[in-house]
Parts: C-alpha cells; sequence; structure tokens
C-alpha cells in the first residue's frame, strides 16, 4: 500500500516546488537569453549615427519572417521531439533514431526552400508585411543576410528540441547561450567596428546561430547523447515524418498567427502613425517577450504527466522524458491539472477551471482504475469545475487522480457501450487517444 502512494508521488522522491524550480529554470534561462538575439540587435542599430531610427524601424518589418522560420522549425521539432521520446519509453531507441534523422532531413529540405523563397520574393514581403519607402532598403539589407542563414536557424532551434527532450535541460540552455553571447560580441565588431551597419547586425545573428548549430550537432553525434544522429539515418521516410508533422501543425499554427499579427500591426501602424509608430512597436514587441517567454519556459521546463508504469500503478506529476523512462513508466500523455497525489487534495484557485465537460483519471490504493466522463454544454448537463471532480473522485476513493482533456468529444464506453452523451454538433470523433482497462489475467492466462 505504501509502495503504491510513493509511485503516484510526483516523481515521489522531491517536493513539487523544489522540482519545478530545478526543471524548469534552465528553460527559463534559455528563453531570456533566446530573447537577446533580437533585442542586442535592436539595440545596437537603434545606435548608429543619422540612421538608427529608420534602421531599427525597418528591422522590426522583418520580425513576420523571422517569425515564420521559427514556425517551420517547430513544425518538425514540436512534434518530431515527442514522438522520439515516445519511441523510447517503447523501448525502441533506433526508431527514435529513425525520427531524429528523419526530422533533421526535413529542417535541411525546409530551410532550402525558405532561403530561396525569401531571396526571390523577400523585398517584396516585407513591402507587404508594413516596410514604407524609408525602411525598406534596412529591412531587405537585414533580411537578405539573414535569411542566407535560414539552414543554421532551422537546425539549431529544431534540433535542440532533442536535447531537452532527452532531459538535458542544461545542455539545451547552453546551446542557446553560446549563441546568444557570441551575437553580443559580434554585433558591435560587425556593425560600428568593420561600418558594416545593418548588413553587420544580420551577419553577426548567422554567425551566432552557425556556431550554436555547430554546438548542436556536436552533441548530438557525441557519447553523452541518448539518441545519437547518425547521417545513414538523415533521411526523408513517409512513415517518420507524417507522424512528426501531423503532431507538430498545433505549434506551427500558434507561431505562424503571431507572425500574421505582426503583419496586422505593422501596416496598420505604417498606415497611421508612420514609420516612427511602427519603431516604437518594435522595442515594445521585446519588452512584451521578455515578459512572456519565461512562462513558455516554465512550461517547456515542466510537463504535467499522467500515465501507467509496469507494474500498471497510475502515475501523475511534473517531469522530463529522460525522468518517464528513468521511473518506467510505460504510457502517458502530457496533461493537467493534478487533482489528488497520495490521498490528498490539491489545492484548486478561483472557479476551478469554470463548468465545463470533464474527463478525469484515476486510481484507488487497491489498484482499481477510476474514469470520470462529466457531460456539460447540454440541456441535462451544465458541465463541472475541478473542485466537483476531485470531490467525485474522492468519494471514490482515489488516491491519485488527474485531469484530462475534457471537451464535448469526450466519451466513456463500457462493455462496447457508449455511457455518456456526446456534445459534439458532429458526433464521436476518430479515436485521438484513449485509455483502456481490462480484466487481469488469470491463473491459466485467460
Amino acid at each position: 500500500m505504501h509502495e503504491l502512494h510513493h509511485q503516484g508521488a510526483d516523481l515521489g522522491r522531491e517536493k513539487i516546488p523544489s522540482l519545478l524550480f530545478r526543471l524548469a529554470l534552465p528553460a527559463i534561462l534559455a528563453q531570456l537569453i533566446n530573447l537577446l538575439y533580437n533585442m542586442v540587435d535592436r539595440m545596437y542599430i537603434g545606435h548608429i549615427p543619422d540612421i538608427g531610427a529608420a534602421a531599427l524601424t525597418g528591422v522590426g518589418v522583418t520580425m513576420p519572417l523571422i517569425l515564420c522560420i521559427s514556425a517551420f522549425a517547430a513544425l518538425v521539432s514540436m512534434g518530431g521531439a515527442p514522438r522520439a521520446s515516445i519511441m523510447m519509453g517503447k523501448g525502441e531507441p533506433k526508431e527514435a533514431e529513425r525520427i531524429l534523422g528523419g526530422c533533421t532531413a526535413m529542417l535541411v529540405l525546409t530551410a532550402l526552400v525558405l532561403t530561396a523563397i525569401l531571396q526571390l520574393f523577400g523585398r517584396q514581403l516585407l513591402l507587404l508585411f508594413g516596410a514604407s519607402g524609408n525602411t525598406i532598403d534596412y529591412a531587405w539589407s537585414y533580411m537578405r543576410l539573414y535569411s542566407l542563414g535560414t539552414l543554421f536557424v532551422q537546425l539549431s532551434l529544431g534540433l535542440n528540441a532533442f536535447i531537452n527532450a532527452q532531459g538535458f535541460a542544461r545542455t539545451g540552455m547552453l546551446t542557446v547561450t553560446i549563441g546568444a553571447v557570441s551575437n553580443i560580441i559580434l554585433d558591435p565588431i560587425f556593425i560600428f567596428a568593420l561600418g558594416m551597419g545593418v548588413q553587420g547586425a544580420a551577419l553577426a545573428t548567422v554567425l551566432a546561430q552557425g556556431i550554436s548549430c555547430l554546438w548542436i550537432l556536436r552533441f548530438l553525434t557525441g557519447k553523452q547523447t541518448t539518441l545519437r544522429l547518425q547521417l545513414r539515418q538523415v533521411r526523408l521516410q513517409r512513415a517518420v515524418i507524417l507522424p512528426c508533422l501531423a503532431l507538430g501543425i498545433s505549434p506551427f499554427i500558434m507561431q505562424f498567427t503571431e507572425s500574421i499579427l505582426n503583419v496586422c500591426f505593422n501596416t496598420s501602424l505604417l498606415q497611421y502613425g508612420g514609420d516612427v509608430a511602427v519603431g516604437a512597436m518594435t522595442i515594445l514587441a521585446s519588452v512584451m517577450q521578455f515578459c512572456m517567454l519565461p512562462l513558455q519556459g516554465l512550461t517547456q521546463g515542466a510537463q504535467p504527466i499522467v500515465g501507467f508504469d509496469q507494474n500498471n500503478q497510475l502515475v501523475v506529476g511534473t517531469m522530463t522524458g529522460q525522468e518517464c523512462l528513468d521511473r518506467g513508466i510505460r504510457d502517458a500523455v502530457s496533461f493537467g491539472p493534478t487533482f489528488i497525489v497520495n490521498g490528498k487534495a490539491m489545492e484548486v484557485a478561483g472557479s476551478g477551471g469554470g463548468l465545463n465537460p470533464r474527463t478525469v483519471l484515476g486510481q484507488r490504493a487497491d489498484g482499481a482504475v477510476l474514469m470520470l466522463v462529466i457531460d456539460g454544454r447540454q440541456s441535462h448537463s451544465i458541465g463541472a469545475t475541478y473542485k466537483d471532480c476531485i470531490d467525485v473522485m474522492l468519494q471514490y476513493g482515489a488516491v491519485n487522480a488527474a485531469n484530462l482533456d475534457g471537451g464535448s468529444s469526450s466519451m466513456l464506453v463500457y462493455n462496447g457501450e457508449v455511457q455518456n452523451v456526446c456534445a459534439s454538433l458532429y458526433g464521436s470523433r476518430p479515436l485521438p487517444t484513449a485509455f483502456i482497462v481490462t480484466q487481469p489475467l488469470d491463473e491459466g492466462g485467460n
């Protein structure tokens, strides 16, 4: 009984605050350091004599294109890295390395295509995205050189996700640090000492990304990494790439829409406020990123996990992919919040998520699995809050429980029959994720 409770605790060894700090701090620092790439460029460019204001505005207009490049890196890495972790958890390291190699090939292909598009149509795109006659030359001078380093950007951003997915958070932070520090050193040399101006800032960024890329490749081909990048695996395979792209489409859309939002800001500000307004927005964007990126780092460093280990014991908590492997977790999904740990209900702030459809997974002390699906947004059911779900799971004896992705399409099936009313206007959906509970085998294997 005691052992079951121990397994259900967050990693079973550390308190959540200290664990969260240890895992998330490198990711937070990495995000803040990564911000220095653009911030340092803007700081130096803004201080170029006579042309600083116009040059700063021109560089600010390039941000939507830079975000697009990052979005394509996320498309591959944010789908590939989790799938590689899944394969490692299933005890299939060779398949995980196939995914790493396939994603590397996809990143290279994407980089080459983006470079060609930006070199051919970059100036026209910048004019479309908010550059004026006064700033287009500065914007194109920066973007023309920056786009030549798209390969470095794709590989450094994309492959770093595979380092973090293995649990090497500090190494991932060091990757970003090396690039950012290199950029800080090279910027004044190229911009002022060599008199290259805006082009110098772009060249410094490209070289810094190149240094970061070489560091990543050195790590992933070295002895320390769990997943090793091998040249023979760097090839496009439909069976490998398509599932990764399907999983990565969500973060891609999120970043791509951010790029579109920047375009809307720039074009509107240019029309109603002129170049000065666009330049001011460039500065404000840096401030906003400085506030938001630590939160992104926190979520990257601490992923809530709900799943079962090799002993069929429910594990809920926050951990990296490598720590999931160390814990012997067999199957898991990333979701939350955690509701109950070791028989103790977690505190719920505010309204507890409001009244919505809910799906909860829990386990009693005797090993019995509890599944709770609550309808909502319908005439017969308004839904439930987090607190309501906790109360129900405690009533049925749950010692560990966590929230899953509740929604109008959530379904509970027992003996082949649906037990709840699906509220989706489109009816039941193709099966994305499911937890299946079966009767244990008897001594005869039946």
